[in-house]
């Protein structure tokens, strides 16, 4: 027992086994699990594992072989409502259908749900075709959650009761949940330390008025915390919460005077050799980044005088550590952030988080929980509308932001010792981090990837160009709430540590072009707008009504502009009887490569483009009108002879784009399609330009 004692106050058998989780973690994520379904499967027959619907949709997981991601719309509300009454989780379903594979990014630098999923398991989704319930007892863990859904079914507190009782943030209102991300305020919704330090708090009171003796109390309360973690999901922050409790459990009641950071390494441990997939993972990554530091600098975060100097110590420290992870993932921290927490803390930790448990077993307390949830969302609404201290940078590389982690460990190191050298450093790095798309910004073109519909970003150094910003068409009066350039365009400049755009072309004013642009103009910073030279249509005129209230300037016959090294010309100088027709036609030069972009035009703005101007061999072709043969005339490519012809369409679009007659006419031309090829990127250099593609 002695020698046992002596090896567990040992540093060094936690330190091996973390450094063997490590090693391990590295190679197996070398060699990812491949799908046990081959594709060609049309009937799947699995349990219900999550069910989410959202006006007209419904969006299922289905535990077959493995997780299945089954999507569905509803014809009408009465099949909406019949289906949400007769299917619970837990149930057993056969779904038809075609499965399909995930599609990977195919704009780099973002988030990709695909890869994400894959590292839980999912590969395949399917459009449903036909369902059919089936005879099958759901398990006590499923009748227990089915029930928790049952009774918050019909109140306004629902999303966050599920969220904070849960895990489930599905239902919580997506612009509510990007200003808590940008607030940083995100992580106190995520099931975590606070809610087990809470929950065991409560549980371990409960057991000694019940005079349960203190090993008793410890046991069952981690037996009840392992029970709530598999209710609740099971996510990363979660599990390190509930072993940690465990692991401190013994500690205390074997009296073995472990270190706490030696338990967070043990825990570590577990979690990576469990699911190794975790360290790649952004709310593992926080969670045990944040939780080392607060150990470890728990004898600074103790030295304050009262509770709210300790909890300014806790929200700063907890911000610097994590700003690297949330600069990686995000590409922006907020700096009030280390501020809003002193108020947000307290109101989840004592208000919001307890209330929405004793809410849950009594309702009539509803009304009194949704007033502090409306303080809660309306207060970092009005906060991200109106931050001004929020600061972007490029996405660093991997290594980049691990060295940053260990500025910010020797900052507060040197802070304890009240050593100087250090403390300069991590700042050092931020602000050479912060300036550098600005000196080492590479000059480029990206044809993005936005579905049916145009986007193009033209960027050098610290200065970019977007022209159309594409738009989701509503097809079958099917309803669609995802923005493009919230989701894509948006996080996109972000990555490449764009603050602002000097210029937002508009080609035209169809809907596939110009349909995001109020969302872009809201939420990032626009500098002027330019439209074509046509009257304005209904969607053109709300855009302006937009950036009059913003003070944002906007021009029409625009005949050139300058960015950086390159002109911009503006082609299209006639008045059409159609929007297509009058869309802006660019032709710019960039270290001697020609490109022309058409927009939406059509053969007879082609011909009058070949009569006023002497049009040069050209280099890269943006094809118009996403390839429909009403553009893109053999005169015309005889004339300019591309070396690429760039189509910009979405995947099995209605309209049939790009024609087989437009093909044909482009086929000794070098055709690249963002339905095919995703995003297509090209970098311009002294002695040319090279072309990267990002297949979906």
């Amino acid at each position: 027992m002695l020698r046992l004692r002596i090896l567990l106050f040992s540093k060094w058998p936690y330190f091996i086994i973390l450094a063997l989780a490590l090693i391990t973690t590295f190679f197996r994520l070398q060699f990812p699990p491949s799908s046990k379904y081959q594709g060609k499967e049309n009937k799947i027959t699995g349990i219900i594992t999550e069910k989410t619907i959202q006006d007209d949709r419904l969006f299922l997981t289905v535990l077959g072989k493995e997780p299945i991601q089954v999507y569905y719309y509803f014809q009408t509300t009465t099949e909406c409502r019949q289906f949400d009454e007769t299917f619970y989780l837990g149930d057993q379903i056969k779904v038809e259908g075609t499965l399909e594979r995930l599609k990977r990014q195919s704009i780099p630098l973002l988030f990709s749900y695909q890869q994400k999923q894959n590292q839980q398991g999912i590969f395949y989704q399917m459009e449903l075709e036909h369902y059919q319930k089936l005879d099958h007892e759901p398990s006590l863990f499923f009748r227990l959650k089915n029930f928790i859904y049952q009774r918050v079914q019909d109140r306004k507190t629902k999303p966050y009761i599920l969220a904070f009782l849960l895990g489930d943030k599905s239902m919580l209102n997506e612009e509510v949940k990007t200003s808590y991300q940008e607030n940083g305020i995100s992580h106190l919704l995520a099931i975590s330390g606070m809610h087990v330090s809470f929950l065991s708090g409560l549980l371990l009171k409960i057991l000694k008025k019940c005079h349960v003796k203190e090993t008793g109390r410890y046991l069952i309360t981690a037996f009840l915390l392992f029970c709530y973690l598999f209710l609740s999901g099971g996510s990363s922050s979660m599990i390190r919460a509930v072993l940690f409790f465990l692991f401190f459990s013994l500690n205390k009641i074997f009296y073995l005077h472990i270190k706490p950071i030696y338990l967070w390494c043990l825990t570590l441990s577990i979690v990576l050799f469990y699911r190794p997939t975790d360290l790649v993972d952004a709310g593992c990554q926080f969670s045990f980044i944040i939780s080392f530091f607060l150990l470890y600098f728990a004898s600074w975060i103790n030295r304050g005088k009262n509770y709210g100097t300790r909890l300014f110590r806790v929200s700063l420290l907890a911000f610097l550590a994590s700003s690297p992870i949330t600069i990686y993932h995000y590409s922006q921290i907020n700096l009030l952030s280390v501020l809003y927490n002193l108020f947000y803390v307290p109101l989840v930790t004592f208000f919001l988080y307890p209330v929405a448990l004793l809410t849950f077993f009594v309702p009539f307390l509803d009304r009194l929980y949704y007033l502090g949830i409306l303080l809660l969302e309306q207060s970092s609404l009005y906060l991200n509308q109106h931050a001004f201290l929020k600061l972007i940078f490029c996405k660093p590389a991997p290594w980049m932001t691990v060295l940053s982690v260990l500025l910010w460990f020797f900052f507060f190191w040197a802070l304890e010792r009240k050593k100087v050298l250090p403390l300069f450093l991590p700042f050092l790095m931020m602000t050479v981090h912060y300036y550098e798309p600005m000196f080492f910004g590479p000059d480029e073109m990206m044809l993005l990837d936005v579905g049916q519909g145009d986007s193009i970003l033209l960027r050098s150094k610290n200065q970019a160009i977007l022209i159309d910003t594409g738009g989701k068409l509503t097809y079958q009066n099917r309803s669609s709430t995802s923005s493009i350039v919230k989701t894509k365009t948006i996080p996109y400049l972000k990555a490449l540590g764009i603050r602002s755009l000097d210029y937002l072309i508009l080609s035209h004013g169809d809907y596939d072009h110009m349909g995001e642009s109020i969302d872009l103009v809201n939420h990032f910073k626009v500098e002027h707008v330019i439209f074509n030279n046509d009257s304005y249509n209904s969607l053109e005129l709300e855009l302006i009504s937009v950036l009059k209230n913003k003070h944002i300037a906007y021009y029409q016959n625009v005949q050139k502009i300058r960015m950086a090294k390159i002109n911009l010309y503006f082609l299209n100088t006639g008045i059409y009887d159609n929007e297509n027709d009058n869309s802006n036609v660019i032709y710019t030069e960039w270290n001697g490569v020609k490109m022309l972009l058409m927009g939406d035009a059509g053969i007879e703005v082609e011909k009058n483009l070949l009569t006023n101007y002497n049009l040069p061999l050209i280099d890269i072709l943006k094809v118009g009108h996403h390839g429909s043969n009403s553009s893109t005339s053999q005169e015309l490519i005889d004339v300019i002879k591309p070396k690429y012809s760039l189509i910009s369409v979405g995947k099995d679009n209605k309209f049939g784009h790009p024609r087989k007659e437009v093909l044909e006419v482009l086929k000794h031309q070098k055709i690249l399609r963002t339905d095919q090829d995703g995003s297509i990127l090209f970098q311009f250099k002294k002695n040319g330009y090279t072309v990267k593609t990002y297949a979906p």
